[in-house]
């Protein structure tokens, strides 16, 4: 990395939080001497008390060449506003990244009992025939999937209760699909359910591997 390279950084903790100060700030902060330019996403709980502080904290990072850009933190109920929080994360990175031309995005900390992936786009024709393969990989890695609808085959997999579906980069589908999230990504049975569905759609030697040979040999006998 060098000059001109620029980085966002999404942490599911307020900018006050201890743990924000000693083990994610003066990394940023190093990055940042190094001539990277460098924003910091934060999540940060709704209290009057927090403003002046976080306010004030914002610009002594600035001074650092630290951009810090920041959510509201929800608490309760904790597993479905923890994935609305994610959602909510991932597109005002979307935004960032869009905004600051940024080209490296990394994040701290983990969702705890809410494993799942996340694909989300704006639909465009490109899409349609697409199945981008994180799609396949998470799957088969027993994840459930939060999918912008219009991409590959993601109405099927919403059919097959391993997806939910966002048809559009709005708050309201992103709570429909954070109580989808809580409701099933706990439970026992999904992992395999989805791991069952990665075979069947994309299993190599089932599916992928035996059409592409079907193909051959129906080229080999027109020729």
């Amino acid at each position: 990395m060098g000059p001109n390279m620029r980085t966002l950084y999404l942490c599911y903790l307020s900018v006050l939080e201890a743990l924000t100060e000693s083990q994610v700030i003066p990394y940023l902060a190093f990055l940042a001497r190094r001539g990277i330019e460098v924003h910091l996403l934060t999540f940060e709980p709704n209290h009057r008390w927090n403003r002046e502080a976080i306010a004030a904290r914002g610009v002594a990072l600035r001074a650092s060449g630290i951009h810090l850009h920041t959510l509201s933190y929800h608490k309760r109920p904790s597993l479905p506003a923890t994935a609305y929080d994610v959602l909510r994360g991932v597109f005002r990175g979307w935004r960032l990244v869009r905004a600051h031309g940024i080209q490296v995005v990394h994040a701290r900390s983990h969702v705890p009992a809410a494993d799942f992936s996340i694909l989300l786009a704006k639909p465009c024709a490109s899409l349609l025939a697409g199945c981008p393969t994180k799609i396949g990989e998470s799957l088969a890695s027993g994840l459930p999937l939060v999918l912008s609808t219009g991409v590959g085959d993601a109405d099927q997999l919403v059919a097959e209760g391993v997806a939910a579906p966002v048809p559009a980069l709005a708050a309201e589908h992103y709570r429909a699909a954070a109580r989808w999230v809580a409701a099933v990504a706990g439970r026992p049975e999904t992992g395999g359910r989805c791991r069952r569905v990665a075979e069947r759609y994309f299993d190599l030697e089932a599916v992928g591997g035996s059409r592409y040979w079907a193909l051959y040999r129906a080229l080999a006998a027109r020729s």
